[in-house]
């Protein structure tokens, strides 16, 4: 059953449409309490935007979703139950609300595309600095000569510690 038909309009604020991406960040932040409850594990790409625009954020503890939201110190409940009760939590303690905000923001600042493509670009730069140590030759130039009787290079047997 779709969710406009399960709206009974009372008491609801149903919203079906498409946000950009300047106004989403700011109608996730103005929530109270963002709450995600998956029938199926996804790894929700608007979690990630409620953790960037410092949410609180409540979900399923299922898989990739409830990993993400404990990691950024966000609510992941196994069952409503234990959700009804956090939530009660929340709603009740603003101080705790804010907390969980500022985790969402440095959690979100720490995995964030920047950072990301920093370590991906020190990783590579280790690669390739590792790559040169290892052709650089064990044996002073001139040991080993090649077909022309010139002096050749070696490959240095020894694994770099940074690989």
């Amino acid at each position: 059953m779709g969710l406009r038909i399960r709206h009974n309009g009372a008491g609801q604020f149903f919203l079906e449409t498409y946000l950009s991406e300047d106004v989403l960040p700011i109608l996730l932040r103005a929530l109270d309490i963002y709450f995600y409850w998956p029938s199926d594990c996804t790894q929700s790409g608007i979690l990630a935007h409620a953790l960037g625009a410092g949410a609180t954020i409540a979900c399923r503890d299922m898989e990739g979703v409830g990993e993400t939201a404990k990691m950024a110190g966000g609510l992941a409940c196994v069952d409503f139950e234990q959700a009804i009760a956090g939530l009660k939590e929340l709603v009740l303690n603003p101080k705790l609300r804010n907390e969980m905000s500022e985790r969402a923001v440095r959690y979100a600042e720490e995995f964030s595309w920047r950072n990301q493509a920093l370590m991906h670009f020190k990783l590579a730069e280790r690669l390739c600095h590792s790559r040169v140590q290892r052709l650089i030759p064990t044996l002073p130039l001139g040991t080993h000569t090649d077909a022309t009787g010139e002096p050749a290079l070696t490959v240095s047997d020894k694994i770099p510690s940074a690989v």
